[in-house]
């Protein structure tokens, strides 16, 4: 597993944590309920995939993700991203801009690309919970 994730079980953990503190945080719930896109994300150099959407308002949760193991558990998604674990760590501290990450192709984008920049308003808050998880809990992961 390349730097700065420990393994490939700790990327999953960190994430699963940085997404169920986003479904509980009462400054990007409202925004769920605008951002109505099924995404997915691959992690390329460990070959992860993590499938994200959000519900419709009025659920009893604002969205859900899984980690399926085979394309039989895989849902339907608008936008695809990709990205070695390296990028997704400079990107979740802000410091890997989506728009660049993809004209320099660190990152790809694949399906609904005007759906996939519709995420970059969460962005800043994202960061602020990321950092927040990242100097409590697994500082090796601070840039």
């Amino acid at each position: 597993m390349p730097e700065p994730f420990r393994s490939p079980e700790e990327l999953r953990e960190v994430i699963d944590r940085l997404l169920a503190a986003m479904l509980r945080d009462e400054l990007l719930i409202p925004r769920f309920a605008h951002y109505r896109v099924s995404h997915e994300l691959r992690v390329t150099d460990t070959d992860q995939v993590l499938q994200a959407r959000s519900l419709p308002p009025g659920s009893a949760v604002s969205g859900e993700w899984h980690w399926p193991e085979t394309r039989e558990q895989r849902w339907p998604v608008a936008v695809r991203f990709a990205m070695s674990a390296d990028v997704m760590n400079r990107y979740l501290h802000g410091r890997e801009p989506l728009v660049l990450a993809v004209a320099r192709r660190r990152i790809r984008v694949s399906g609904d690309v005007k759906a996939a920049l519709g995420i970059i308003p969460l962005r800043e808050r994202t960061t602020e919970l990321y950092e927040q998880l990242v100097a409590t809990d697994y500082p090796h992961l601070a840039l």
